[in-house]
């Protein structure tokens, strides 16, 4: 199994007994995150080995350990393509059907822009055009249209469904400073839209 680490703070619980993981991310600060998430899994998931690489670029080269060609059986993208340009993510996701194997999957949990010509559709399109909050929130788009992208990418029996989060204060792992937190809602009330589903390749 493939994993893009851009999720590496969440629990990988999920993860099934037996699990054989290939972590790529770009930030070599990541795998201190990883490792401290890995004992928690205890031997139930196994760190094949980590790739520093771009996302959109995960090939061997240079000598450098990559992922290979027909090599993995899934790769989990979570919270990575909303924060990809359109070109990003249409040359990642050539990536991810290069290393899946035949008849393997991604699975995708991503923001998406809201119903159009909704209020807030309008206002994801222009803090995104703007890049205000991109800049604000780790390069995330908050205008994406993911599915579409996944699709026109030539992916096979692709299902998802698009949902709405609800806000809970128990999503944020620690006391944030009232101004922080007015901050966070605001992103929320734009932000609370997305997808999860697979596609097969």
């Amino acid at each position: 199994m493939f994993w893009k680490s851009g999720s590496v703070r969440e629990s990988i619980d999920v993860y099934p007994e037996g699990t054989s993981l290939i972590a790529v991310d770009s930030n070599p600060h990541v795998v201190e995150l990883l490792t401290e998430n890995l004992k928690k899994a205890g031997e139930r998931v196994h760190l094949k080995k980590f790739v520093l690489a771009s996302v959109e670029d995960m090939s061997c080269s240079l000598g450098k350990p990559g992922v290979e060609d027909n090599s993995v059986a899934a790769v989990v993208c979570t919270m990575v393509l909303c924060s990809l340009t359109d070109d990003q993510t249409t040359k990642t996701l050539a990536e991810v059907k290069r290393v899946l194997m035949p008849v393997s999957s991604i699975i995708a949990l991503a923001y998406v822009c809201k119903k159009p010509w909704t209020f807030q559709y309008f206002v994801q399109h222009l803090l995104t055009k703007l890049l205000i909050y991109p800049t604000l929130f780790n390069g995330c788009r908050c205008n994406k249209e993911t599915l579409a992208s996944i699709k026109q990418a030539g992916f096979k029996t692709v299902q998802a469904e698009k949902g709405w989060l609800q806000w809970s204060s128990e999503a944020i792992s620690k006391p944030l400073n009232p101004f922080t937190l007015l901050l966070v809602r605001s992103a929320f009330a734009i932000v609370n839209s997305g997808i999860a589903g697979f596609a097969e390749k």
